[in-house]
């Protein structure tokens, strides 16, 4: 190329630098005054996530315009159902995600709802990185709090304002989670599977809490269930135990079929936990028992009734309850045939002995006085 072609094309390429130059400028600046938000959005959902409580703080000191309880939405790849989307609250997957109850504190300062209810995500290993925890459902952070078995976020959310007695969707609030799984809206038939063992003094823990900070021990959830009578159809007469005591009403009932926890334990065959309910009874009308449809005949797998129970315990003023009640005195198991009598006869339950030989008058059962 000549000098001379060399000078006339000069201008062109100035001209063309100094058109292009300023159109690319302005558009960067129109992008990112668009993604501003967004972008805060995204920062601060990735600092959830990291558990990054020093850049969480750094957002939530210099965002503008961040609504942190409009649910934060992404998108999923289901290896079934294809592409799809989901949505949680900040707060919630700070609960959920989260090794301290900092983060979580932190966002409730600054805003963000405490009584919200919403999806619960969870961490898969295909397709995307979130996507709705079936296991829980729909929770407040307190029930979430609670799933989780976390004394330190549970009174962290109380503290800052978390209603003890919120629910979700369904009516459930924290104390129907507190000695359950998590199945969200099962029937009465299928609720929730017992805790761990290991998660006991866990437990303990946050069901003080909340009792500590005025749980409603009688609150139903839609169904009309309360946590007494999740407790009692599931058959953990600990957990029963720990509610009565707590002052939870055993006598409670649903709206609509009038079922009560006794009843309940008796259809799932729950025999000590009937046992302890009709104790809690006594000095009660024993025909209100009787009217509540309380089956004295049912037996655990063994074949023991209540009455073999109270037999076997030795206590004379529970037996009575229940022969009073309706108790069948003949009753056997059905392997063994052991009955009421001779279970009190091989433990030298002598009173016991004594009064059920007296109530057999006229009737067969074989067997000779016990005396002192």
């Amino acid at each position: 190329m000549s000098s001379g072609q060399a000078r006339r094309q000069e201008p062109t390429t100035a001209k063309t630098r100094s058109f292009t130059q300023p159109s690319f400028t302005r558009g960067l600046a129109s992008s990112s005054q668009k993604s501003d938000t967004r972008s805060q959005e995204q920062q601060l959902w990735d600092a959830i996530c990291s558990d990054d409580l020093k850049k969480v703080h750094t957002i939530l000191c210099a965002a503008q315009n961040l609504n942190l309880n409009k649910p934060y939405t992404v998108i999923t790849i289901d290896k079934n159902q294809g592409r799809d989307t989901c949505s949680t609250t900040y707060l919630l997957q700070a609960c959920k995600v989260c090794r301290s109850s900092e983060i979580a504190c932190a966002l409730i300062r600054a805003g963000a709802n405490v009584n919200a209810s919403g999806n619960v995500l969870k961490k898969v290993q295909y397709g995307s990185t979130w996507v709705k925890d079936a296991a829980v459902g729909n929770a407040t952070p307190l029930i979430l709090a609670v799933v989780m078995r976390s004394e330190d976020l549970v009174r962290c959310l109380l503290q800052l304002g978390a209603d003890v007695n919120s629910t979700n969707e369904a009516g459930e609030s924290a104390l129907h989670y507190v000695f359950t799984g998590t199945t969200q809206n099962p029937s009465h038939a299928t609720r929730k599977t017992p805790m761990a063992t290991k998660d006991r003094n866990a437990t303990d823990a946050v069901f003080t809490a909340l009792v500590e900070n005025g749980v409603d021990l009688n609150l139903s959830d839609k169904q009309g269930f309360t946590a007494l009578h999740v407790a009692a159809e599931k058959g953990s007469l600990e957990e029963v135990q720990t509610l009565v005591k707590a002052g939870a009403d055993i006598n409670v009932q649903t709206p609509v079929t009038g079922l009560t926890p006794l009843s309940l334990a008796k259809h799932a065959s729950n025999v000590a936990v009937v046992n302890f309910l009709l104790q809690c009874a006594e000095g009660k009308d024993i025909k209100a028992l009787v009217e509540n449809s309380v089956d004295l005949i049912l037996s655990d797998k063994q074949g023991f009734t209540a009455l073999h129970v109270a037999v076997e315990k030795g206590s004379l003023e529970e037996v009575q309850t229940l022969v009073k009640a309706g108790a069948d005195i003949n009753v056997q198991t059905p392997v063994t045939g052991l009955t009421p009598l001779s279970l009190a006869k091989h433990a030298s339950n002598v009173a016991v002995v004594n009064y059920l030989l007296q109530r057999a008058e006229g009737k067969d059962i074989k067997g000779d006085e016990v005396k002192n």
